[in-house]
């Protein structure tokens, strides 16, 4: 009798820690559950920020290639944007933009990373200037002279 209760003890100690492990396991799982949370409450607060922002951006994008398109350099796009929104935080007609709109803002609107990552794949200069033509060229249908 005495070696079926020292059995049972061993096996009452083996399922005590195995469940305290499971414990430790669930915690650590709990607490990064919660960092989780956090991050999509913040990512879906700029969500709908950016989503707010969307019309004015768009038509800024479709200005910023129709007007400027990939005859401009980055200087005079960056100072027409600037220029354009001044220091109010407003777009065309009024509508809101993001405080610090700039042409790579613009460019993501254009191309998306994977297609950003062609164009360096394909053996585009990875600077602002490069990127913002490839950016144009490929959200525009009309064919554009580059001079970079």
């Amino acid at each position: 009798e005495f070696d079926r209760a020292m059995a049972q003890r061993q096996q009452l100690g083996d399922n005590m820690r195995a469940t305290n492990r499971r414990l430790e396991l669930s915690a650590k799982l709990l607490g990064q559950l919660e960092e989780e949370r956090l991050r999509w409450t913040v990512e879906a607060e700029l969500g709908a920020e950016r989503s707010s922002q969307l019309t004015a951006h768009a038509a800024l994008a479709a200005a910023l290639a129709t007007y400027l398109g990939p005859y401009a350099d980055a200087q005079l796009r960056a100072d027409t944007l600037t220029a354009r929104l001044g220091s109010n935080a407003s777009g065309p007609a009024g509508l809101p933009v993001a405080e610090a709109l700039d042409a790579a803002l613009i460019v993501e609107l254009l191309a998306d990373g994977e297609q950003r990552a062609r164009f360096s794949a394909q053996g585009l200069p990875s600077d602002a200037l490069s990127l913002q033509n490839g950016a144009i060229v490929h959200a525009t249908q009309r064919f554009a002279l580059c001079i970079d």
